[in-house]
């Protein structure tokens, strides 16, 4: 598999070095990968990453994170119960193995950006003399009550983003839609689409979250047809090259006769389709129209029956009694 050159490294290794970011940059880290994630969950199943952590993010220029590492990723077709993930990044569902969904994904991006502010994870717990087993299970009870501690210079915003992440309860986390109208990544987004010019931000107005998406959605189909457009310029330029160009002309007007050709023959079909389907249309009446008959022959055919039997009952009846006045006019 070939992957796009990070030169910079997983955010890992970049928060190893810092050892703590400020909410300023790590909205701006995480708004990445917010909407990474909101595109995955849009897709039809859902994709699920399903163990995102600093090691697994990486760091390209100008600050953008790209998610890398699916190798635990699924689809959310049912809701999941398969055991993965690391271990501080573990949501209550995962532990408690009650079955998983979208919003895993949610808990572990709460875990990110708590981490990236504060320099660890908000339910790591190390005593000393506390051996591994132990130690899990200490940070296992710390996930499952989901209390933990901020530090009290956060800004409001920033403490209910991560509070409404690290919901025990699954079910009243939030969406990757709701989040990316979260205050907290409001305004990450805000600098990411503000022009450098003093004058244009004085008149700028306020760009939401969705509509960035589809700026950069857009953007990337752009580059797709501009690539599209210089892959084609360059094969016409080979073609040139290879032949003159009336051979081209000729090629072109071969192709525009096919393609007629081709509409001629699409036509044709349609109509005969079309032709078809009345066929069906009228072969359908003379079923129902064939059924209707048969029914009437069967009434016709039990009433008969019916007066067959009725008919056999008066001739014994006549045969009986004639064989009685038989009798008697012997006798006498």
């Amino acid at each position: 598999m070939l992957m796009e050159l990070s030169k910079q490294g997983s955010l890992y290794r970049k928060l190893k070095i810092e050892k703590k970011f400020s909410e300023t940059s790590t909205g701006r880290y995480m708004l990445n990968v917010l909407s990474a994630m909101h595109f995955l969950h849009q897709q039809d199943p859902p994709i699920l990453h399903r163990d995102l952590k600093p090691e697994n993010l990486l760091m390209f220029d100008n600050g953008v994170v790209k998610i890398t590492d699916f190798g635990w990723s699924a689809e959310q077709s049912e809701v999941r119960n398969t055991f993965c993930g690391t271990q501080e990044y573990l949501a209550p569902e995962m532990i408690e193995g009650s079955g998983h969904d979208e919003k895993l994904d949610v808990w572990t991006l709460g875990i990110l950006v708590y981490e990236l502010i504060h320099g660890k994870t908000p339910f790591f717990n190390i005593g000393k003399g506390v051996d591994v087993r132990a130690q899990r299970k200490l940070i296992e009870k710390s996930i499952l009550t989901g209390k933990f501690e901020m530090r009290p210079d956060l800004a409001k915003a920033t403490k209910d983003v991560i509070r409404a992440m690290l919901q025990p309860k699954k079910d009243r986390r939030p969406t990757t839609r709701q989040l990316l109208d979260a205050e907290f990544f409001k305004k990450a987004a805000n600098p990411m689409t503000r022009s450098k010019s003093r004058k244009a931000l004085q008149s700028q107005e306020n760009i939401s979250m969705k509509e960035v998406i589809q700026l950069r959605l857009k953007i990337a189909e752009l580059k797709k047809q501009n690539n599209d457009l210089t892959a084609n310029v360059k094969r016409l330029e080979s073609q040139s090259k290879g032949g003159s160009t009336n051979e081209l002309l000729k090629r072109v007007e071969k192709l525009e006769k096919e393609l007629l050709s081709y509409q001629e023959i699409k036509n044709q079909l349609k109509s005969e389709k079309q032709e078809l389907l009345q066929d069906v249309e009228f072969s359908k009446r003379e079923e129902r129209t064939l059924l209707n008959k048969v029914k009437k022959h069967e009434l016709s055919l039990a009433k008969l029956e019916k007066t067959i039997q009725q008919m056999k009952q008066v001739n014994k009846f006549i045969f009986s009694k004639s064989k009685v006045i038989l009798i008697r006019n012997l006798l006498r």
